[in-house]
């Protein structure tokens, strides 16, 4: 027996079928208990839900820990995991990643409305192993009131953001205003904060690949070395004093309490903002990310993605369930009831029904995003761990307690005593 719904076709299992998914407990995905309870309906499947909600690093971390436990354990805790790309391909190595390819062949399931930089996040030697269910990138949200005020340009160059941020941190304490700041990010040391904005963002800007054609380790660059002193020279010159310790969350409430004129942060969380609106938020809007010196924009790619643990009982029904979360009819649900403006769905970025949703600038910037967004975080069999030590080093430069060059070079045989790269 199936069922089917637009152009996919969902099989009945049989009675006392369970799937355990685990997923992260963010804003965007609040839709999926909703979801699962659709699916269910439709095809007989229990989906047993479990999520952690990211208040902090410490949430962060046990997360990434539950993500892996579900790859390396022979009796896995979750048949479907919702995970970080650099992880699924690190599990790939281990041969603990189911591939996607055979499903996806047998139920000729069409992969056109991906958009190809978010499947190659989950490819290796043409098997896929992931589907995306969203794809998040660097925005940067500016107050156009404070712009207007004091003539300011918006900056389109990462020279004309650092100019800009210490001019009207400048011309807003010369008003009075003196705990005020021209721009805010992720500061705090991790893969996930620091070590998200500059490998996603300003290194890419600056043209650094992580690696070289031949897999060795690349990050000594002066290449590298001028993004890291862009980027912390800004923050210290305009950012907060507590930016070497500000998640996003401490980053997005320096920005919507009025304290700071920038911030750059994912297009998801200005979706979030906007939603709640308020003074601040209503005189806020969003550009694309401003280039450094490759001449385009690098807003970097996280792409999340659904993969079946290879030791999986259930990983037909598993594979069920992709087919359905991935949907363009889910997406788009998801994306109006959740403000996941960022889907994976081409198809659903497009729709007219978010037009009617979303904020235009916000939307027009998440469309154009979709140029150049690819993830160019460094990518190895280590998974997370190089990103992670790059964080910390990256923080350490932040907090002034290295000099740039000196990090990298400590990033370096940290990284390297990992052992090969693939």
């Amino acid at each position: 027996m199936s069922k089917k719904t637009n152009d996919l076709e969902y099989r009945k299992f049989k009675p006392g079928t369970v799937v355990n998914l685990y997923q992260e407990d963010w804003h965007p995905f609040q839709n999926l208990p909703n979801a699962v309870k659709n699916f269910t309906e439709l095809t007989g499947i229990k989906v047993n839900l479990f999520w952690d909600e990211l208040s902090s690093s410490s949430m962060t971390d046990k997360m990434w820990n539950e993500m892996e436990s579900s790859f390396i354990e022979d009796k896995p805790s979750f048949d479907l995991v919702c995970s970080d790309p650099l992880i699924i391909k690190q599990y790939v190595a281990k041969d603990r990643v189911e591939g996607l390819s055979n499903y996806i062949k047998n139920d000729s399931y069409n992969l056109d409305d991906f958009k190809s930089t978010a499947l190659e996040t989950c490819t290796i030697d043409e098997e896929i192993y992931g589907l995306p269910c969203c794809t998040v990138c660097n925005v940067l949200m500016y107050r156009v009131d404070l712009f207007n005020k004091y003539k300011i340009e918006v900056p389109k160059t990462m020279e004309e953001l650092a100019d800009s941020a210490n001019a009207i941190q400048q011309a807003v304490r010369n008003d009075g205003y003196k705990d005020f700041y021209g721009i805010t990010a992720r500061g705090a040391t991790g893969a996930g904060y620091i070590g998200w904005i500059v490998a996603s963002t300003w290194a890419p800007s600056w043209g650094v690949e992580f690696y070289d054609s031949n897999n060795r380790l690349n990050i000594e660059s002066p290449e590298h070395i001028s993004a890291i002193e862009h980027f912390v020279d800004m923050l210290r010159k305009a950012g907060p004093k507590e930016q070497p310790d500000m998640e996003w969350i401490e980053s997005l409430n320096y920005y919507k309490s009025g304290r700071s004129a920038m911030i750059v942060e994912v297009g998801t969380e200005f979706a979030n903002l906007y939603k709640k609106g308020g003074k601040i938020i209503d005189n806020s809007r969003c550009v694309v990310i401003p280039t450094g010196p490759t001449g385009k924009p690098h807003p970097g790619l996280y792409a999340p993605a659904f993969a079946i643990p290879k030791k999986s009982k259930v990983k037909d029904a598993a594979w069920e369930l992709v087919k359905f979360l991935c949907s363009p009819e889910q997406q788009l649900e998801d994306a109006l009831s959740s403000d996941a403006v960022e889907t994976a769905s081409k198809k659903v970025l497009e729709d007219p029904s978010m037009d009617k949703h979303f904020k235009p600038d916000l939307l027009e910037v998440t469309r154009e995003n979709r140029r150049f967004t690819r993830d160019e975080r460094p990518y190895s069999k280590h998974g997370l761990k190089p990103l992670s030590i790059l964080g910390d080093e990256y923080n350490m430069v932040l907090r002034n307690k290295k000099t740039a060059i000196r990090a990298m070079k400590d990033a370096a045989e940290k990284i390297n005593a990992l052992g090969h790269r693939l």
